[in-house]
């Protein structure tokens, strides 16, 4: 079970379930005792095998589990139950630039880059195929329309410009503690998971996307939502929030291959090397 908020030491949050440890927001708690070994499960996913024994009630954390091996891109599995009857879009087109030579168009609320990549946040089983069909390296450009994988480290500072570098136009981020994260050359739409994140940092968030986990709205209202948040910003029709923060990233500080490769793929940001 999956903490909403944090919960203290001692309270029942089931029939059959009292928490052991106090648990942090966002942190997981034993639905039943788990043998030392044993795999633990989110969302029928191994996160890793405890290192000890694991009661039910216990606060599961990262210093419990020992993590699995990663499978190759190659042995993944496809996934299973895959919805393809998907709604149709509401609109289809936006108010950007035409690229002339060709490829993709720029937005209205940045000139001068011409092609995007669109990155999804983790391996997902659905995307196994369209991932093999090209996977990009830090900084690298696509040569292909739709989902694409971005192979870039996991660091905002870091893999936001390798994407810029790439190409994007756009960056949807996604956001379950907060970050003041955002870009100087591409408008970022910031998404974050919980109400009380919204509440907290109203001038950061741009689509609150809490109201699915606490049921007071559905998937499709809030990807709806955050798909005309999309075209509205891209038309210059609307600005992010990002528009207007202070931590906007043009350059990245990291010593690293992944701002080696930037370099070479994009001249007009300065990608500095410390």
């Amino acid at each position: 079970m999956i903490a909403v908020k944090e919960i203290k030491a001692g309270i029942q949050i089931a029939e059959d379930l009292v928490t052991r440890q106090d648990t942090p927001q966002a942190h997981k708690v034993a639905l039943t005792r788990i043998p030392k070994g044993k795999p633990v499960i989110r969302y029928g996913v191994v996160l890793g095998y405890a290192m000890e024994d694991i009661e039910k009630g216990d606060w599961i954390n990262e210093f419990m589990l020992e993590l699995p091996t990663q499978p190759s891109v190659d042995h993944m599995t496809y996934g299973t139950n895959i919805v393809t009857d998907l709604p149709k879009a509401p609109r289809t087109t936006f108010m950007g630039y035409r690229n002339p030579n060709g490829g993709y168009a720029g937005t209205r609320n940045i000139l001068g880059i011409s092609t995007t990549v669109q990155c999804v946040t983790g391996v997902l089983n659905v995307a196994v195929k369209r991932i093999r069909e090209e996977l990009l390296s830090p900084a690298e450009r696509p040569s292909k329309k739709g989902l694409i994988y971005a192979a870039t480290p996991a660091s905002d500072i870091v893999c936001g410009p390798c994407q810029l570098a790439s190409g994007i136009t756009l960056q949807v981020f996604m956001t379950g503690r907060g970050t003041p994260y955002g870009l100087a050359a591409a408008p970022v739409i910031k998404v974050c998971s919980r109400n009380e994140m919204k509440e907290m940092w109203q001038d950061l968030i741009d689509v609150n996307a809490g109201p699915v986990a606490t049921g007071e709205a559905e998937i499709s209202e809030i990807g709806t939502e955050i798909f005309n948040k999309i075209l509205a910003v891209a038309s210059g029709e609307d600005q992010s929030f990002w528009a207007f923060s202070m931590f906007r990233i043009l350059f990245c500080t990291y010593n690293c291959g992944a701002c080696q490769a930037a370099e070479r793929y994009v001249g007009n940001i300065n990608l500095t090397n410390t």
